[in-house]
């Protein structure tokens, strides 16, 4: 019987080989220098293919909604990030100045970031959206004002709202379109398989390439493992590490 040959979901397979895929688009020529069959032609198939399993095995709606939706949640998620971490920087700062401890233990506490601030800080989506949301509950318009009252900026105290129904909209869409349709299991398997087989093709040609041309940023994006958790975590700033 078949197994895979990947970890993960398989739309992470889907989302990651895309992602891989536009990557090597814009290093076509790089490329070239050290494997003269790879083209663009080469790549767009690849990517082709990915698009139509994506169709078949997560729905033809799904492939589409699914990239859309992602794609969501990774651009906002630093950014709803560092709105959260914002706001407890100056709420703790203000209060200690002030010696309100046990204010700001209550506020810490009511407003979610006693219970989410290490997940967050870890990368884990689920979490950073639960603390927005829990935030954006909490928030109530007496705490607001007396927040504000102690010197807290009122456009930063709301800023991480901005936050909260867009990624909690993106997470629910994306979690709706990663459901699996029923295929027959031994043919599923076979053609994911040979879907990663061409990505990593890809990612150890990319890591080959960039380690000759002595660039370990270049080299580091072709982590297909990296890639994934880059995307999970939603994307950051520091690239991934060159580990396959």
């Amino acid at each position: 019987m078949s197994e895979n040959i990947f970890k993960g979901k398989i739309s992470e397979l889907f989302i990651g080989g895309d992602v891989v895929c536009d990557l090597a688009k814009g290093d076509i020529n790089d490329l070239k220098d050290y494997d003269a069959d790879i083209t663009l032609t080469v790549i767009d198939k690849l990517q082709t293919d990915i698009n139509t399993a994506c169709g078949k095995y997560l729905g033809i709606d799904s492939a589409k909604a699914l990239r859309a939706s992602t794609r969501v949640v990774m651009d906002n998620f630093e950014a709803g990030k560092l709105a959260l971490q914002i706001v407890k920087e100056l709420i703790t700062n203000k209060y200690t100045e002030k010696k309100l401890t046990a204010d700001l233990d209550e506020i810490m506490n009511t407003l979610g970031y006693n219970l989410y601030s290490k997940a967050v800080r870890d990368g884990d989506q689920e979490a950073l959206i639960a603390h927005l949301y829990r935030y954006q509950t909490n928030l109530t318009p007496a705490l607001k004002a007396a927040i504000v009252a102690n010197g807290i900026p009122t456009a930063k105290l709301e800023k991480p709202l901005t936050y909260a129904q867009i990624l909690k909209d993106a997470n629910v869409a994306q979690e709706g379109n990663k459901k699996t349709k029923k295929e027959n299991s031994a043919t599923k398997t076979d053609d994911l398989n040979a879907l990663y087989a061409r990505i990593i093709a890809i990612c150890k040609l990319g890591k080959t390439t960039y380690k000759a041309l002595k660039n370990k940023v270049k080299e580091a994006q072709y982590s297909y493992t990296a890639t994934i958790k880059n995307m999970n975590a939603t994307g950051g700033n520091t690239p991934p590490t060159p580990n396959a």
